[in-house]
């Protein structure tokens, strides 16, 4: 079962550009623009045991991986470091700004990011009218 928290925006963007770049990977331009013009001052998070992050991502990898999606292997590094992270829980966080999200999980003091992947909003919205 999970309990939801706030994690400060600030705080958020600060570990989330922490992670990027400890990965080797840069924020965009454009995604850096949105995150200054458009973050919230709170983000509402899910904190679960961590055993239910693993299990649920990991079905969702092998999924993905069943469809042949390009998602498996981000998926399964998620998996990995979040098995990886040396606690019992850990808070997920959706920022999504447009129609780009990151996943964000931190650990629960948000001293520091344990994992994160990023996906974009493909769907195309249909006319009303």
């Amino acid at each position: 079962m999970s309990t939801h928290v706030e994690v400060p925006g600030e705080l958020l963007q600060s570990r989330l550009r922490e992670y990027l770049t400890a990965a080797g990977q840069t924020v965009s331009d454009r995604w850096a623009a949105l995150a200054d013009e458009e973050w919230p001052d709170v983000f509402s998070g899910n904190v679960a045991e961590k055993a239910y992050w693993v299990d649920l991502y990991r079905r969702r990898q092998e999924d993905a991986s069943a469809l042949g999606s390009g998602l498996a292997d981000v998926l399964a590094k998620v998996v990995r470091e979040l098995s990886d992270f040396n606690g019992d829980r850990i808070v997920l966080v959706l920022v999504s700004l447009q129609n780009c999200s990151y996943f964000v999980w931190l650990s629960p003091d948000f001293s520091r990011a344990v994992s994160c992947f990023r996906a974009k909003d493909k769907r195309k919205l249909e006319g009303s009218g």
